[in-house]
């Protein structure tokens, strides 16, 4: 696919084609599964595209064509998620936090601990206690690093397609093994030592931000998605994207 041009410059290449004067590219839409079909210029056609991503054909006659493309989206307000180790300090913040946010957190797991509530949210002893009454897209994982593939494993037996990882220090032949079960589950793995992921002004999994108000100010909805490896840059990030923020 021919990535869409700033206004006034125009592609080095012609559109590919489906054979009907049209440019088609499948395009998966990783958040649901879907694929969607976009369509771009006639056959031949060297295009110059808009900000809104209209195509500005130089040939006379030809009509424009406009390209809808969406970003790929893990979670949304409607996510439902679940923390594992959820009676940990650093999970009681992470739950504070995403409460705040307005995540859709069900419920939490801590062996022994079942019954407890933390903000509210009912403990588990374990993840199929909480996936036999409802729906679960997510899970937080934040248990030590000695319990952290059993607890994967758990989650992915039971279903939860998407899982964070904010532990660290796992061993790398345990996370290949994760990487490998969660491939034949059909499910994601984010981490393992990760910060999270957030949708602005949606939702979010993992301490990406810090506290919920900070988050509003340094994280919008619009157009560009961003990916990390590191975590030290994301965190040095933030603070000046609330500053500016911040600013009048």
């Amino acid at each position: 696919m021919v990535p869409p041009c700033r206004e006034g410059v125009s592609a080095s290449m012609p559109c590919a084609t489906n054979g009907l004067g049209e440019g088609r590219v499948r395009h998966g839409h990783r958040g649901s599964g879907a694929a969607r079909s976009l369509t771009l210029p006639s056959a031949g056609c060297r295009r110059t595209l808009s900000p809104t991503g209209t195509c500005l054909c130089a040939r006379r006659g030809q009509s424009q064509r406009t390209i809808r493309s969406t970003m790929s989206i893990l979670i949304n307000k409607d996510t439902a998620v679940i923390i594992q180790g959820i009676t940990g300090r650093e999970a009681v913040n992470l739950t504070r936090e995403g409460l705040d946010y307005g995540t859709k957190i069900v419920g939490g797991v801590t062996p022994g601990r079942a019954g407890r509530d933390v903000y509210g949210v009912p403990v588990h002893d374990c993840v199929r206690d909480i996936t036999s009454k409802q729906h679960v897209d997510g899970s937080i994982v934040t248990v030590p690093p000695r319990f952290t593939r059993d607890a994967v494993f758990e989650a992915l037996e039971a279903g939860v397609k998407l899982i964070v990882i904010v532990t660290e220090r796992i061993p790398r032949g345990e996370v290949a093994q994760m990487v490998e079960l969660a491939k034949q589950k059909g499910a994601r793995i984010i981490g393992p030592n990760c910060l999270g992921v957030l949708s602005p002004d949606e939702a979010k999994m993992g301490g990406l931000g810090g506290p919920a108000v900070n988050v509003r100010r340094a994280f919008k909805k619009g157009q560009v998605g961003v990916m990390s490896r590191s975590g030290g840059m994301t965190t040095t990030a933030t603070p000046s994207s609330c500053a500016s923020a911040c600013s009048p």
